[in-house]
């Protein structure tokens, strides 16, 4: 099944693949890049590069359980249909928006049960110590390198139906992209480079340091989607569980650590993202947005773990709606993401 899929992608990439075979040499040839070095640089990446599962573990389920208890329960990493849970479109229902995406996405290939549907990652080729689309969640899972094999991937996020789409065997479209944006606006994936060799030297650097570099990207909106078509096992599709250092010490370190040593997935913290309440915008995502900060600081400070306490205290929820507290969460998060440290 999975294999008629990426079969069916790489016929779109194929029928689609001169234009874009034309550019990336081109942008080659002008960034003194040979097709040898570049074929060298995909191999890297087949190799090492990993997806990023981003999430908030504190989030409840439809069954009103939290996402980390859902995940230590079951030892599988659901898709939005099934959890009822999303970070980006709530839409993950039956005729909505979500499925009508993924029908065009993948040319009406989901048809049966939802539990077939994809999970939606990001391909990391950065390192950095929030993952690669921290807009999607506080924690993530990294996966082994070999489970890209089971994925399609846009260039920048499916709902917008992107034209650059790829397996891990076609990848010509997204490399013409990335590397387009590299030589024109000397930025990709949330980061400056001085040019197309220097995002292969720092991305090679990174993939072969097998560790997360101790910095922030802050990145939003700059991201390579994984689809990942099939089950997706923690205890063997995932090599490592990274978590926001806001949780430390709460109620929720002792279930991570339990998570890990069930599913023997390596622990790590990362530095998370705080931002105080008086330096919280009110231009980014709106004064509601701001508001809501305001009553869920603590001590004067936005974390991960407060927002996610905003879920159960009854003070928040008598005040929102619970769809309207959910959008508003998601945005404080992009603020923390954007402007926190």
């Amino acid at each position: 099944m999975i294999e008629n899929l990426l079969i069916q992608t790489e016929k779109f990439v194929a029928a689609n693949v001169a234009k874009y075979t034309e550019d990336l040499l081109s942008i080659l040839k002008f960034s003194n890049i040979t097709t040898n070095e570049h074929q060298l640089f995909n191999d890297t990446i087949l190799e090492k590069a990993c997806i990023n599962l981003h999430f908030h573990p504190d989030r409840f389920l439809s069954d009103n359980k939290q996402v980390i208890d859902g995940l230590i329960e079951t030892g599988v990493y659901k898709n939005q249909f099934q959890t009822g849970v999303s970070s980006g479109s709530l839409t993950a229902k039956t005729g909505e928006d979500r499925e009508m995406w993924e029908n065009e996405l993948f040319d009406n290939f989901y048809t049966t049960n939802i539990q077939d549907r994809p999970k939606y990652g990001s391909l990391n080729l950065t390192c950095t110590s929030d993952g690669a689309s921290p807009r999607f969640g506080s924690c993530f899972f990294i996966t082994y390198p070999e489970i890209k094999y089971r994925c399609t991937f846009t260039y920048g996020d499916s709902y917008l139906l992107p034209q650059e789409r790829g397996t891990a065997k076609k990848l010509i479209q997204i490399y013409t992209r990335l590397y387009q944006d590299i030589f024109i606006r000397n930025t990709a994936l949330g980061f400056q480079y001085k040019g197309l060799r220097d995002f292969f030297n720092q991305t090679t650097t990174s993939l072969y340091s097998d560790t997360l570099i101790n910095k922030r990207s802050h990145n939003l909106d700059f991201y390579i989607e994984a689809q990942i078509h099939g089950h997706v096992d923690l205890e063997k599709d995932i090599s490592t569980f990274v978590a926001d250092y806001s949780f430390k010490g709460t109620e929720f370190e002792d279930r991570f650590k339990l998570l890990c040593e069930r599913f023997n997935i390596s622990f790590v913290w990362n530095a998370g993202y705080t931002l105080d309440e008086a330096d919280f915008p009110n231009d980014f995502r709106g004064t509601a947005t701001q508001d809501l900060a305001k009553v869920i600081a603590d001590d004067g400070v936005i974390n991960a773990y407060t927002i996610g306490k905003a879920f159960s205290n009854s003070k928040v929820t008598s005040q929102y709606g619970d769809l309207e507290l959910f959008q508003l969460a998601k945005y404080v998060w992009h603020c923390l993401v954007k402007y926190g440290e």
